[in-house]
């Protein structure tokens, strides 16, 4: 019985450290994720200063996208060469599995 008084008292002097601990902890992943948040806002603000410089400067340019499966050819134009290229692989996977509709077989022109 005499233990237990001592357990106690230990006890007490041990949870502010563990408590330290997992404040330290808190304190790393939230500046970790503040960082990722930072990148991603970067990353937002270049995409969407693209699709604007896509948008107006190239609006007179056409991007024209095939792709062929087996003996089908299948195309998708945008004045975005993303758009293009995602409208021609959606048109082939509609009748294909996407193992044939690979990216990498897409080949894009402009007009």
């Amino acid at each position: 019985m005499k233990m237990l008084p001592t357990l106690l008292l230990s006890g007490l002097f041990l949870a502010p450290l563990t408590a330290g601990a997992v404040d330290a902890q808190t304190e790393h992943r939230l500046a970790r994720l503040e960082t990722e948040i930072r990148h991603l806002q970067a990353r937002i603000q270049l995409l969407e200063d693209e699709r604007r410089y896509y948008g107006r400067a190239n609006s007179d340019t056409l991007h024209v996208c095939r792709i062929s499966a087996f003996t089908r050819n299948y195309e998708g134009e945008s004045v975005h060469p993303g758009i293009a290229r995602r409208q021609a692989q959606k048109a082939c996977e509609r009748e294909n599995d996407a193992m044939f509709c690979r990216t990498e077989n897409i080949r894009c022109s402009r007009y």
